[in-house]
């Protein structure tokens, strides 16, 4: 991938993004199924699982669709893809290249979830999935906004606040210069923009405190800004100062905004 639009977390140490994937997995599941089980992914159905990750949705996939049905999971790394059923075809590609969609007027669903928000381009890898479904297949894009992130509980949380404004106002939050936190509001219309027509929209947010599935992500993709000088663009300062509120017991989050919605191809 290009140095100025990778993802940020495919060079983290092994273990670091294990435990990431594995507390994003547990936050995000609950709601993502509640969506697939709204669109009536059934037995036989073929889906496209687009950034799988470590593979907990793809296998929720496949025991849905069932033995006469079948998952493709894409990813840029596969390492966590591993001990999946017999229904499953694992991929390795680069969703920004054309050759990563291999099958056209295929899939009954496609689905991805914080894969668009690393993209300098998302509309292009929408499209891309758009041209993977069948007449009538679905697309289920979920991605953050992060217009109402906020800290609070503890003595430093103005000061924290004040970081992500600057960042946030700098275009410089979770990405290089330029990435703007708040695109995703317009996830419904970018769907329409490929072609496809929306059939709903999901929001859901909720604080988070130590110990929670949400604020360990958050925690753990700043130690990994620490450790490895990607993802967040917060410098040492900052970054003491978001390590002093994770210490904090009475430290609490309100997350970016996943933003969950689906449509149909016509």
């Amino acid at each position: 991938m290009p140095d100025d639009d990778r993802y940020a977390m495919a060079d983290n140490e092994l273990l670091l993004e294990s435990q990431r994937l594995h507390h994003g997995h547990a936050a995000a599941d609950p709601a993502t199924v509640e969506c697939l089980e709204a669109i009536g992914v059934a037995r036989g159905w073929r889906c496209l699982e687009v950034g799988a990750g470590a593979g907990s949705i793809t296998r929720w996939l496949a025991q849905r669709v069932g033995p006469d049905g079948h998952v493709v999971a894409l990813d840029y790394n596969t390492r966590f893809l591993t001990g999946l059923p017999d229904n499953v075809t694992i991929r390795q590609a680069d969703v920004r290249d054309n050759a990563a969609f291999e099958e056209h007027d295929y899939f009954d669903l496609a689905h991805c979830r914080l894969l668009l928000i690393w993209m300098a381009d998302p509309v292009a890898v929408l499209r891309r999935m758009a041209a993977s479904l069948r007449p009538g297949g679905v697309l289920l894009a979920e991605e953050g906004n992060f217009d109402l992130q906020s800290v609070f509980g503890y003595p430093g949380a103005a000061e924290l606040n004040r970081i992500f404004e600057a960042r946030q106002a700098a275009g410089t939050f979770l990405g290089p210069a330029g990435y703007s936190p708040y695109r995703f509001r317009y996830l419904a219309d970018m769907l329409a923009d490929v072609g496809l027509e929306p059939l709903n929209v999901k929001i859901k947010v909720e604080a988070a405190g130590p110990g929670d599935p949400m604020f360990e992500v958050y925690r753990l993709i700043y130690l990994s800004q620490k450790m490895s000088g990607a993802g967040t663009g917060m410098d040492e300062k900052e970054l003491a100062a978001w390590e002093r509120f994770c210490e904090h017991p009475d430290a609490r989050i309100i997350p970016g905004t996943l933003i969950r919605a689906w449509a149909r191809r016509p």
